[in-house]
């Protein structure tokens, strides 16, 4: 195993205050050496993020995420704000393309949308209306075929994504839902009811590291595997339920506690059913 010392040794020839390919070339062979790195995947975020390689930042920190017994909660935190920055840089970067292409062909903005059709997020939104089959290719071989062995992580088709707007708008219909979304287990949205103002990519991210989290404490204490969270601001309440496919999150406003009581039975009754049928 290499010491910290001689990775840092090895970043710092990099010249971080203008990391450029080189340096990522520098740890994709440091990270090939010694792929339970984690230091080395926290370099690598950097780089990506500094390249505006968001989407691959953030995989990379999210990995680092995964890795508790090494990852104090200083650190935790620091993670946590990389990701939800990246999230925030490229949905800006994603929409500033998607509004300069709509002017020029189309003289309007991007931002009307159809009332009542579920929204999947800024960056799903975009689609392959922005990025090539080249792009494509990239991002599927990073959420679909990064891990190593057989992939954990589920393709959605078509008719999966149409089961999952069927479940969420089943829940929506329950008393104080605000709304609902999907997210996968590599922090990207599935699906989502909630309103077009909500910053889905951030919320996603940061319900997801809130789940981890949570979970890590759980197992630290010698509970199973966590299946549901509730989190409470004020008035709103938020759900946050293991679908195994990915994390499901509710939002809700004005609820009791035995309302929310009420509506985490209701919630469970109808994801058992959707799975089950």
């Amino acid at each position: 195993m290499l010491s910290r010392i001689w990775i840092a040794k090895r970043a710092l020839r990099l010249n971080w205050n203008q990391p450029n390919i080189h340096a990522l070339l520098e740890l994709n062979t440091l990270i090939d050496e010694q792929p339970d790195n984690w230091l080395a995947y926290c370099l690598r975020g950097r780089v990506n993020a500094a390249l505006e390689r968001h989407v691959e930042a953030i995989a990379d920190y999210i990995h680092v995420l995964q890795q508790p017994s090494t990852v104090n909660r200083r650190n935790r935190i620091r993670l946590l704000e990389a990701i939800e920055s990246s999230a925030h840089k490229l949905a800006n970067i994603q929409k500033s393309q998607l509004d300069r292409t709509f002017r020029k062909d189309f003289g309007v903005s991007s931002q009307k949308t159809i009332a009542g059709q579920p929204s999947t997020g800024k960056i799903a939104q975009i689609g392959k209306f922005i990025l090539d089959s080249s792009d494509i290719t990239k991002i599927g071989h990073l959420v679909l075929d990064k891990v190593s062995g057989p992939s954990k992580v589920r393709r959605l088709t078509l008719e999966a994504a149409e089961a999952l707007n069927k479940l969420l708008r089943r829940i929506d219909e329950q008393h104080g839902v605000i709304g609902s979304c999907v997210i996968c287990r590599d922090g990207f949205l599935y699906v989502s009811t909630l309103p077009n103002d909500f910053d889905l990519d951030s919320f996603g991210i940061c319900s997801l590291g809130a789940f981890i989290n949570t979970s890590n404490i759980a197992k630290k204490m010698g509970y199973h595997q966590v299946q549901q969270i509730v989190m409470r601001s004020g008035e709103n309440l938020v759900f946050i339920l293991d679908l195994g496919l990915g994390i499901l999150i509710t939002i809700t406003e004005g609820l009791s506690s035995a309302g929310a009581v009420q509506l985490l039975e209701q919630i469970n009754e109808i994801v058992g059913f959707s799975i089950d049928s």
